[in-house]
């Protein structure tokens, strides 16, 4: 089963390059992203990250998955209220899994399990 949550913590990383910065603007431990990270490369099978000197920056295909990821958090973002409930987010997400694979399904495959 897909979790925002993953998906959340792979976006602060690529936007703050480092698990430290994407901890800090989440409101969360570094180890919290780092988890969550690494739980989203198991389920897709794939490396999204690759840690440097300098920080982390996004594979090729963490890369691809980006534009992907973006879209799926302004879905979130424009949810009604109450529709966050575990229950609500799975209904409003799961067309836009569907049409990501669709899109490009060499490229990006979210496992549901």
């Amino acid at each position: 089963m897909f979790d925002w949550n993953d998906l959340k913590h792979f976006l602060a990383v690529a936007r703050h390059g480092s698990t430290i910065a994407a901890g800090k603007a989440l409101g969360t431990s570094q180890s919290t992203v780092h988890r969550r990270l690494e739980e989203l490369e198991r389920r897709l099978g794939r490396a999204l990250v690759t840690r440097q000197a300098s920080g982390y920056r996004l594979t090729e295909y963490g890369t691809a998955l980006l534009p992907f990821a973006e879209r799926i958090e302004a879905a979130v973002a424009a949810l009604p209220p109450g529709a966050l409930d575990e229950a609500g987010l799975q209904a409003h997400i799961a067309p836009l899994f569907a049409r990501m694979r669709q899109a490009a399904p060499d490229r990006i495959y979210l496992a549901n399990h």
